[in-house]
């Protein structure tokens, strides 16, 4: 790019680069009128011509001249305030160039209230604010007033003194103590005892309840070491990245409340992510008890008047911490001081649609940019962060040991391989002798399957035809309640017949567990037992997640049967059994990191045993007790499992020895896919040789997915495989310039993914 950026100062700025908020590859450069010169600054949304359109743009520099002859001029600056500061704006730029992301859709991360697109006008209406009525006593009227009238009238006598002794109150609080409140409202407003006013309410997504302030504990000795570290780091300043390694139950969450208390001292603000929005409850109010309403909730489950109101309140400065999913990284928070990143190993992260972001390693970024201190915490950390930490990237912090001494949970395995079972039952006699036994101290249990539904599949056994998507290819599910076959993936149902379609025999059969399966007969088994179930099924309501595990949490419930949803991210001490129906479900995944997968979510879900003052025990039921994976998970033993593993990638030079790049290719037609991806790994190759990366690039590809169609689209996948970044960007680059791979119709698309996390 010519000319002199704006980051120099540059005293005649008189054309600005514009990403528009419009799928194009590159920044656009128009002409600042003189009458605009002093309003156009960085971060500022304008509105541009592009060809008959008027559309919003965001200025990303200023230079003093362009390559670009004939610019058209900016026709309106919108804003008096810019929406993005400098760091902002290098941020996102980053984004946009590491992930091959067109410009304007980097910056539609981080808009948030009605800041994108629009025609002929850039901003579209924003949510009203929402107020509330309060009443309180009018003196003049009271001074003029008997009060002995009011005896015909004992509910606007029963006001007038709880106004009395409360000074004002809300009418919404008043309202629910019966019918009639409104007409005595009414009365005592008429003999001007009264009066109303009105003040700004917030929206709130979780109910708020002023929490009895949390004093911190005693931090142990493990504790105070690694917070000693982080705490050095925040007072020097600058960027800092931390990776907390800390078994199940260690304390992690009490060193994010104590960097976060140390970051609001110094008058700075925190971004605290979790993986999952049903995390967001349990740590609300864990983070509430120690900070009240500075904390804003930010996740794709909030309304719009619900993120508006949580916007405002960390613009105007109420809220200073933020807490969310992985979209909260994005927003805007003024001095950020620290950014959590909690089960840093969490594959939901990982963004996989659209920009294929991974929020984790763009917190690491955003620390450096924003000079911040950064923590990556977990029981399980991935691979590629413990590798970093032993390297020298991250600084590594250990937690061996549970708070208070507890002993991590005796781990019991089932090995399946010897077990004769007589009927189609997903419990051995040890988990069932396990849950009765809970259920007679009355202590909670929980049971994992990663797999929803009823059964995973149906087909007749006369000619063994399978009930499959016909837009997928996976076998569709059964689900009891729904009443009918389901796929999981684009969301085909058909209803189950009661012949098979292609012998016309009756005789069905049902094959594989899920959980919806697995509560039915737990609800067989144990008919007194209280059971709840935990998944994509019955988490479909905005607040369900929140009822089903503040239930438990509650002892309203007895048994939690659920999908990995329920393996982490709360602390509930009357667990302790955790059951584990099938442990092999991960391993049978053709993807180099399911290993790693199967150790995680098996420690994980394992942790949640043995939390409080009584001892917990984990029944593993397995087809393969002798893998690495699963042995380390029973003996709780990541450094065996980090060993053997890093052998695995090192030998077959998978991360983090190397850096990958996946080309997805998606077609509506088998043949047409399949003769375009072969253009496309001849292209590749041809590109690859000319620029000279034979020996730096390895290319892998393209073949059909492991599931080869979804959705109606046929899918192939090329893997480019190299030591360093640098040459796979250069390539990726020059391959997007290519025009011989652009498809000739509408029917074929690509993608690039840079880190791909799920090679599916």
């Amino acid at each position: 790019m010519k000319g002199r950026s704006c980051f120099e100062t540059p005293q005649d700025k008189r054309i600005a680069e514009v990403a528009v908020d419009l799928p194009l590859p590159k920044t656009l450069h128009y002409q600042i009128p003189p009458a605009l010169q002093q309003k156009a600054t960085l971060g500022k949304r304008v509105l541009v011509p592009i060809g008959n359109r008027r559309v919003t743009g965001y200025v990303l520099n200023l230079l003093t001249e362009s390559p670009v002859e004939g610019l058209k001029e900016i026709i309106e600056i919108v804003d008096e305030a810019p929406l993005f500061s400098l760091e902002d704006l290098k941020f996102l730029q980053f984004i946009s160039t590491y992930y091959f992301a067109k410009p304007g859709n980097a910056l539609r991360l981080a808009l948030f209230e009605g800041q994108g697109r629009k025609e002929h006008g850039p901003q579209r209406s924003l949510p009203r604010i929402k107020k509330e009525r309060y009443i309180r006593i009018d003196g003049a009227g009271l001074a003029m007033f008997d009060e002995k009238t009011l005896t015909r009238a004992p509910r606007q006598a029963e006001i007038l003194n709880l106004l009395k002794e409360k000074g004002a109150i809300a009418c919404r609080a008043l309202k629910k103590q019966g019918k009639d409140i409104e007409s005595a409202l009414k009365g005592l407003t008429k003999k001007g005892l009264i009066s109303s006013y009105y003040l700004e309410r917030y929206r709130e997504h979780l109910p708020y309840h002023d929490p009895s302030f949390d004093l911190p504990p005693s931090l142990t000795l493990d504790q105070t070491r690694a917070w000693k570290k982080i705490r050095e780091g925040i007072r020097k300043g600058g960027f800092h990245p931390y990776l907390l390694h800390g078994v199940t139950g260690s304390g992690k969450t009490e060193i994010y409340l104590k960097g976060i208390e140390e970051v609001l001292q110094l008058h700075k603000g925190a971004i605290v992510l979790v993986p999952e929005i049903s995390l967001t409850s349990f740590a609300l109010e864990r983070f509430r008890a120690r900070f009240g309403r500075k904390i804003a909730l930010i996740h794709s489950r909030l309304s719009e008047g619900e993120r508006h109101d949580e916007l405002r309140r960390i613009r105007e400065g109420e809220a200073r911490i933020v807490l969310g999913a992985r979209s909260a990284l994005f927003v805007p928070i003024k001095d950020l001081g620290i950014i959590i990143v909690d089960e840093e190993h969490d594959p939901s992260y990982k963004q996989e649609e659209g920009i294929r972001y991974h929020a984790r390693d763009l917190a690491l970024v955003k620390g450096r940019i924003f000079n911040a201190v950064v923590i990556l915490g977990s029981a399980t950390p991935s691979l590629e962060s413990y590798y970093n930490a032993q390297t020298g990237k991250l600084t590594g912090l250990s937690l061996p040991e549970r708070v208070q001494k507890r002993p991590l949970p005796h781990v019991k395995v089932v090995d399946l391989r010897k077990k004769t079972v007589e009927r189609d039952d997903p419990f051995s006699s040890e988990i069932k002798e396990g849950i009765e036994e809970r259920l007679k101290k009355g202590e909670q249990v929980v049971l994992f399957l990663n797999r929803r539904g009823f059964a995973t599949s149906v087909l007749c056994p006369e000619c063994g035809y399978l009930f499959a998507c016909p837009h997928c290819s996976v076998a569709l599910v059964q689900h009891l309640k729904k009443g009918g076959l389901f796929c999981h993936y684009c969301n085909h149902q058909v209803a189950l017949p009661d012949t098979c379609p292609q012998c016309n025999s009756l005789r069905l059969k049902s094959l594989g567990w899920g959980t919806e399966r697995v509560e039915k007969e737990v609800k067989r088994i144990f008919p007194g037992a209280k059971v709840a179930r935990m998944d994509r099924d019955t988490t479909k309501g905005k607040l369900s997640y929140h009822h089903i595990l503040n239930d438990f949490a509650l002892g309203k419930q007895d048994i939690l049967v659920g999908t990995q949803m329920i393996t982490k991210g709360y602390d509930l001490p009357q667990i302790t059994l955790v059951g584990i129906i099938l442990a092999d479900t991960a391993l049978s995944l053709p993807d180099f990191r399911a290993s790693e997968r199967a150790f995680q979510v098996l420690t994980q879900v394992a942790g949640r045993a043995g939390r409080g003052d009584k001892k917990g025990e984990v029944i593993i039921q397995t087809f393969n007790p002798e893998h690495y994976s699963i042995a380390s998970a029973c003996s709780h033993d990541y450094l065996g499992f980090y060993r053997q593993e890093l052998l695995f990638r090192q030998e077959l030079n998978y991360p983090p020895f190397s850096r990958l790049v996946a080309f997805r290719l998606e077609g509506r037609e088998e043949e047409a896919l399949r003769n375009y991806a072969s253009h496309f790994g001849t292209i590749v190759r041809e590109v690859l040789e000319k620029e000279g990366y034979q020996q730096e690039v390895e290319v892998l590809g393209p073949a059909p997915a492991p599931w080869a169609k979804l959705k109606g689209r046929y899918r192939y996948q090329m893997l480019l495989k190299g030591k360093k970044l640098k040459p796979l960007h250069a390539l990726v680059g020059r391959l997007l310039q290519e025009k011989a791979l652009q498809p000739t119709g509408k029917r074929i698309r690509w993608s690039v993914d840079v880190d791909p996390l799920q090679m599916m």
